[in-house]
C-alpha cells in the first residue's frame, strides 16, 4: 500500500480505512442480524459491490428477493459487469488495510471461528443512514450473510479466496 501523499485525492478519499472499515462494520451489523458472526470473505464481496457503481446502481432499494433471483434478473438484462472479479482484485489490499483498521479502532472483532463480528461502537449511524453506500451495503451483506448464497456470488462473479 502507498503512503497517504503518493495516493490520489479519488482513491485516499473513497477508499480510506476510516470510510471502509465503517462500511464494513454497518454491512456486519445487517448481516449479523441473522444471529451469527459473519464470513471473513464478506467484505470482500459485499464492499466491490457497492463501490463499483454500475453494481451499486443495479442493487435494489430493498430486499423483495433472493440475490440468486436477482443475478438472474440483472444479467438477462447485461446490468452487472463482466470484469468484476478484476476490480475485487484491485480492492483487496484496500479492504484487508481497513478491516485492519476497524480491529486497531474497535469496530470489528475476530471470534475464534475466524468470523467477523461488529463491536457497534464508535460509529454515529444517525449520520449515515441517508448514505446510499450504508443503504447497500445492508442490503449486499443481509443477502450474502447465507454462506451458500456468498459461495454462489463468488462463483458467479468469478472471485476466488
Amino acid at each position: 500500500m502507498k503512503n497517504w501523499e503518493s495516493r490520489p485525492n479519488e482513491i485516499a478519499s473513497l477508499l480510506n480505512p476510516a470510510f471502509l472499515s465503517h462500511l464494513i462494520s454497518e454491512g456486519l451489523i445487517s448481516a449479523q442480524d441473522k444471529g451469527h458472526s459473519c464470513d471473513f470473505l464478506l467484505p470482500f464481496i459485499s464492499v466491490p459491490m457497492v463501490l463499483h457503481p454500475v453494481t451499486r446502481n443495479a442493487l435494489p432499494k430493498r430486499i423483495t428477493g433472493t440475490f440468486k433471483e436477482w443475478v438472474i434478473t440483472k444479467s438477462q438484462q447485461n446490468d452487472l459487469p463482466s470484469n468484476f472479479a478484476e476490480y475485487v482484485a484491485d480492492l483487496v489490499p484496500f479492504i484487508k488495510e481497513s478491516l485492519i483498521f476497524g480491529m486497531q479502532h474497535g469496530l470489528i472483532i475476530i471470534d475464534d471461528a475466524g468470523g467477523l463480528i461488529p463491536t457497534r461502537s464508535g460509529i454515529d449511524r444517525r449520520k449515515m443512514e441517508s448514505s446510499e453506500y450504508i443503504t447497500k451495503i445492508r442490503i449486499c451483506s443481509k443477502w450474502l450473510a447465507d454462506s451458500d448464497t456468498l459461495e454462489y456470488a463468488m462463483q458467479y462473479f468469478g472471485v476466488k479466496p
